[in-house]
This record gives C-alpha cells, structure tokens and sequence, in this order.
C-alpha cells in the first residue's frame, strides 16, 4: 500500500466558529498494482467531506461523505442495488460459489446488509468488500439489500437472481 498526501491552500472555508482553515490536505492512497485505492480530504488529522474509494481493478467502490466527526454519511441517492459478479457470468450455477460487489450510491459496502430467505450461502469478505455467494437451490433468489444506519436499519431494494 502506498499512501500519498499533499497540502493545498483553500479558498474560503468558514468554519463553525468563524475561523478559517489555510490548509488541508489531500490524501491518496493506491494498491499494489498502482491503482487508486482512496482519495479524500484530511483536515485536523480527519476524514472529511467527500472521499471516493475503488477496487483493486479500478472500479467505484463508494463515493460519499464523512460528517466533521469522521463518521461515514449514508446518503442513498440509488434505489435499485446493482450487483457485479467477479467473473462477469450471469448463469448462476446451484453448488458454486461466486464473488459478488453489491453497489448503492452513497452507501460504502460495509454499511451493506443482505438477507434472504432462499437457500443461499453469504459471507461477507471485510478485507475486499466482496460478498461470497454459493446458491443451494435452483430456481429464483431474491436478495435484500438494506443500509445499516444507526438504530435501525433502511430497506434499500431487491436484486432478484435466477439460479440454474
């Protein structure tokens, strides 16, 4: 992992008590294989602001804010989850298993809850944000995708899969 972060003169930021910030920095992250991993803003050694984070294969893994006590915001823009298997099938196969991205605007993956009451396998990778399907049954899947927001939790919408 490489980390970068370089220092940049703001404009106008007005804080809260009137004071202006003359620095903050960029932070940049990238994986081994040269691709960004996560870009954001640091101020007084916090995440702050908008912050995009991506896959190790270049893809959008979220793109949010965090609040000015650095804690991620979920702010659902998208009702309908879309849902990306690793190995680009869509023939779903009962016994295998398959690596799966589940992707909401505005709601980073580890704030992802996914249930069902079909016959499917589910773990969730922390250190990828990938989920692990194995379907044990054939047939249609429906798949619930909600937010875990604090104190409760926020239907966001069904995928519905079919399963050879």
């Amino acid at each position: 992992l490489m980390t970068f972060a370089c220092s940049f003169e703001r404009k106008t930021n007005p804080k809260s008590n009137g004071t202006a910030s003359n620095h903050d920095s960029i932070f940049v992250s990238y994986f081994n294989n040269n691709t960004l991993k996560e870009k954001g803003i640091i101020e007084d050694s916090l995440r702050k602001g908008l912050w995009k984070e991506w896959y190790s294969d270049g893809r959008l893994k979220w793109k949010g804010y965090f609040d000015e006590n650095n804690i991620r915001q979920i702010n659902i823009s998208q009702q309908t989850p879309d849902i990306i298997f690793d190995n680009g099938k869509t023939d779903l196969e009962v016994g295998k298993e398959y690596l799966v991205r589940v992707f909401v605007e505005g709601l980073h993956p580890k704030d992802m809850v996914i249930t069902t009451k079909d016959k499917v396998s589910m773990f969730f990778d922390k250190e990828n944000d990938y989920f692990k399907f194995k379907f044990r049954k054939n047939g249609t899947i429906v798949l619930k995708v909600y937010a875990a927001i604090p104190s409760e939790e926020y239907f966001v919408g069904d995928i519905v899969l079919r399963v050879n």
